[in-house]
């Protein structure tokens, strides 16, 4: 197992502040009434908040579902995912789970179906005045939407489609629903329970609740690897155990969840505590992850220049007494609440980055001294409670290893990497130009050299990079317009 990410070795220790407590968040006006926010989405100029909330805090609106935040008040996004001459009532029946945004178009995912006379059956797409079903919808409920080039993709507890048979994972591609490379039954659950899902280079990750056979090691995260459903390892195994959130950043997949490598809910097969991140190959741990709950819960997280911001129910991550927020700067993480238990009231939280600044949802009503109704932006600047110790991550040595060539360049439609018959090259990776792996390749064992395709990628300046048996090659690729 890789203990690091691409850093140096080096130790920091950043003191524990001592200043006195001010307010760090500030209320989205009234907020939102009853139950919990389950997601955040930033579109443009507009902050969407879905949940089993009825509306605004003081009633003043009634938004089943979903609400908008234009950086002053709260508005309705037509009347919710409910009738509207529904009533505002504690805990809507079926909450609002997920939000996306995909070709111009806002959609809502959860567990609300036959809603009235609306007829949505847990997926809905939003058309400027009303919501309306989305291809026929789904036979059970959709944890999460996650937006590609391809087409919006569907994760959750269903067996179909729009009438066609995917067990937990599906592809909208404006017209029809499509399953994903026939993903078959896991274990012997009655149903694939799917959290979420993610695409790194050509690979496909789904985590969530499910169970496999031991034999396969399908335990919670799976993923197709271009030729069939495989496991990562051994999976994530105990009582309690479940992925709930998956992210690409920088060529890592980051996976968070209810998973321990001890306590009485872990299990010592598990690679960390609460969150981890995977490299195509192998495990690579963030420090020492969470502790301090029976099951230390990360249940969401989102990057924001570089740096990546997490939530949940722990009580310290990395060794910082940290409760519920902190964030992982790329070698340490920081605490950014007071360690103190009461803190916070309320359940299940997410995080969300929103023109530039931070928004946190979930099930509290106050934070600290600060009086919020599930939902607040953090007015806290740079504070941070504390910081652990830098944790040395291996560096992906980037080496210049004779006579790797990339040619044509610029290239529109194809290049191609040659290297010669004495060097080994395992993979090769596009990067663009904001960090994400845009594809990756994976030559034959033989093979001196590869196409690599452009299809499907913007024209601009991207990096080639390639493994090889002498460390990382590098280069720099121009993809011109057609």
């Amino acid at each position: 197992m890789r203990t690091g990410m691409r850093v140096v070795v080096f130790a920091l220790i950043c003191a524990v502040s001592s200043a006195v407590f001010g307010q760090l968040f500030a209320p989205l006006g009234p907020g939102c009434s009853y139950g919990e926010v389950h997601d955040l989405l930033s579109v443009d100029d507009r902050l969407y908040i879905a949940g089993d909330f009825a509306g605004t805090g003081d009633t003043a609106i009634v938004s089943k579902g979903i609400l908008s935040w234009n950086g002053i008040f709260l508005e309705q996004v037509g009347c919710g995912l409910y009738p509207c001459d529904a009533p505002q009532t504690w805990n809507m029946v079926a909450p609002t789970q997920s939000l996306a945004y995909w070709e111009g178009d806002l959609y809502a995912s959860g567990a609300f179906h036959e809603v009235g006379d609306m007829e949505l059956e847990f997926i809905a797409r939003f058309n400027g005045t009303e919501w309306e079903g989305v291809g026929g919808g789904m036979d059970g409920p959709v944890r999460n939407l996650r937006s590609y080039p391809d087409g919006l993709y569907a994760a959750g507890w269903f067996h179909h489609a729009g009438g066609v048979p995917a067990e937990g994972l599906a592809r909208w591609d404006g017209q029809q629903w499509h399953n994903v490379h026939d993903l078959p039954p896991i274990g012997s659950d009655v149903v694939n329970r799917i959290n979420d899902l993610a695409i790194m280079g050509d690979r496909i990750y789904i985590g969530g609740n499910f169970t496999g056979f031991p034999e396969d090691s399908l335990f919670s995260i799976a993923q197709w690897d271009g030729t069939a459903w495989t496991n990562l390892g051994h999976g994530f195994v105990g009582s309690l155990t479940q992925i709930l959130k998956l992210e690409v950043h920088d060529s890592l997949l980051y996976i968070a969840g209810a998973f321990a490598n001890m306590g009485p809910y872990g299990h010592p097969l598990n690679p960390a505590s609460g969150i981890v991140a995977w490299d195509g190959e192998d495990w690579v741990e963030l420090g020492s992850a969470t502790d301090g709950a029976s099951i230390p819960w990360v249940t969401d997280m989102a990057w924001h220049n570089d740096t990546l911001y997490v939530c949940g129910d722990f009580n310290h991550i990395g060794g910082v007494d940290a409760r519920r927020l902190a964030y992982w700067d790329g070698h340490r993480w920081c605490g950014m609440l007071p360690p103190k238990l009461e803190y916070m009231d309320g359940g299940t939280m997410v995080v969300e980055f929103h023109q530039g600044e931070l928004y946190l949802g979930g099930g509290f009503t106050r934070i600290g001294t600060d009086s919020v109704n599930r939902v607040a932006r953090w007015i806290g600047g740079d504070h941070v409670e504390g910081c652990g110790d830098a944790v040395g991550i291996p560096s992906l040595e980037v080496t210049t290893p004779e006579g790797i060539v990339l040619y044509p360049n610029p290239a529109a439609e194809t290049s191609f990497l040659a290297w010669p018959s004495a060097l080994r090259v395992e993979r090769v990776e596009v990067v663009a130009a904001d960090g994400h792996t845009a594809a990756t390749f994976r030559p034959n064992a033989q093979a001196q050299r590869m196409a690599i395709s452009l299809e499907g990628l913007a024209p601009g300046l991207y990096t080639v990079r390639a493994l090889t048996g002498k460390g990382w090659w590098s280069g720099r690729l121009v993809k011109e317009a057609y």
